[in-house]
């Protein structure tokens, strides 16, 4: 079973906040059991990841990312043809 986070489109902060995020989640990655529980969660943008692990001493050669994932992460994101999960309407959500 995949874990189902129940929130609702455009409620998440890229950036780190005061409090944690809130879900009620469904599932896990690491069972079919039919879990639910509340999950509190703490975003870290990639820079602050990034960062953190430069000033530990690691060397980084390259970093890559990708427009999707292995599973759907977010309930509004769409599986694709190629059986990618994918986010909608991507294209100005930074402006």
């Amino acid at each position: 079973m995949t874990r189902k986070i129940q929130r609702a489109p455009g409620s998440l902060s890229y950036f780190p906040q005061a409090t944690p995020e809130v879900c009620p989640c469904v599932g896990s990655y690491a069972t079919d059991a039919d879990l639910h529980y509340t999950a509190y969660e703490w975003p870290h943008s990639l820079s602050e990841i990034v960062n953190a692990l430069l000033e530990a001493g690691l060397r980084i050669e390259f970093l890559h990312e990708f427009p999707y994932a292995a599973y759907q992460c977010l309930p509004f994101m769409v599986q694709g043809a190629d059986g990618w999960w994918r986010l909608t309407n991507t294209r100005n959500r930074c402006r």
